[in-house]
């Protein structure tokens, strides 16, 4: 018998490791200072309101750092309306802006840094975030899943960075840890290699030793006799080859649409099963790890800098960088290499 820690669990324990990187950990702070601020305040609840129509900033997750990832989408989602909100003639004129605690929150929304290790943090958190919505699902087996999607979700990191490693290698650290001291088990092994909907399209599957490996130590461990050990075997021959009834019309057109449960290695007469099918469901969409990213890559370029300068009015030339200087709440400038290429291409035109 085996005993699995729970996966929501493991995941959960590397968003607090995430959470102490210090940008995340400074963003995650700074997010929770202008929500709470905003919500402690009367007249500014009220005008982010007014400007968001009415949408609320924070939404609440399962754990403690899924709500603060959901928060810090919806500030990254409403990241205009606050901009305007924190710049608008009633922000200006009203007491809140005059106040400490006001103008903290005006100068964490117009701070360029604070923006940009926001879609930071998404960018590192959203496809975890994504994959412990799949071990929380009771409807679909992740323990036939979970072993795939951390792989989707690590591809998915590596894409929105660029695969510019120094961006996202201390993420990778940190989750790699958590998968082998904390999730990656046999039973993740067995259930991915038994999977239909993989094994037949993925041929490196038979060579990777530590999938092989956690499959042969299932075995061993679950079966009750020399025997039963044998007819596994020969069975494993069937699935490899898919031959006998893997190899019948049916189940080749049904891979992509039954779900596998773990190996059931107990005989029932003659009948040996290395796996059965219960339920009849939809396959697991990993392009929703990717989905859920895309927009991030498409919004920000490597550097997590806009790709494009960000305007106060689509009409006008005015910048929020400009903005932000002009307020008084500008941070030190910090020569960037696209800001270098902007600012030689600026003086070029002139």
């Amino acid at each position: 018998m085996f005993w699995t820690p729970c996966a929501a669990h493991g995941i959960d324990l590397m968003f607090e490791d995430i959470g102490k990187i210090p940008k995340v950990d400074k963003v995650i702070k700074n997010g929770v200072k202008v929500v709470g601020y905003i919500y402690n305040h009367t007249f500014a609840l009220n005008l982010m309101r007014k400007i968001t129509d009415n949408v609320e900033l924070v939404k609440n997750g399962v754990t403690r750092f899924t709500t603060f990832f959901l928060t810090l989408q919806r500030l990254q989602e409403l990241k205009s309306k606050l901009r305007e909100m924190f710049t608008c003639d009633e922000w200006v004129s009203s007491k809140c802006d005059k106040d400490a605690k006001g103008k903290m929150a005006t100068s964490i929304i117009l701070m360029a840094s604070f923006w940009s290790d926001v879609v930071y943090t998404l960018k590192v958190m959203a496809p975890l975030v994504d994959v412990l919505r799949m071990v929380d699902n009771e409807r679909k087996p992740a323990m036939c899943y979970i072993y795939a999607a951390m792989g989707v979700a690590k591809e998915s990191i590596e894409k929105t960075f660029n695969s510019n490693s120094s961006k996202y290698k201390v993420v990778f650290d940190i989750i790699d840890k958590r998968w082998e001291c904390q999730l990656h088990h046999p039973l993740h092994s067995t259930g991915y290699y038994l999977n239909l909907e993989y094994y037949y399209e993925k041929p490196e599957i038979e060579n990777d030793l530590k999938l092989v490996r956690g499959l042969r130590k299932c075995i061993e461990t679950l079966s009750e006799s020399d025997e039963v050990e044998d007819k596994i075997s020969v069975q494993l021959a069937q699935y490899k080859d898919a031959t006998c009834l893997f190899g019948i019309r049916a189940a080749i057109r049904q891979r992509l649409t039954l779900a596998p449960v773990l190996p059931d290695v107990s005989v029932t007469g003659a009948s040996l099963s290395i796996f059965e099918i219960r339920d009849k469901i939809d396959p697991m969409e990993f392009s929703e790890i990717n989905y859920h990213t895309q927009w991030l890559v498409e919004e920000m370029g490597e550097d997590g800098e806009p790709l494009q300068e960000d305007l106060v009015h689509e009409d006008d030339d005015l910048t929020w960088a400009q903005v932000t200087e002009t307020s008084g709440t500008n941070e030190p400038v910090i020569y960037t290499r696209r800001s270098r290429l902007l600012e030689g291409a600026s003086t070029y035109r002139a």
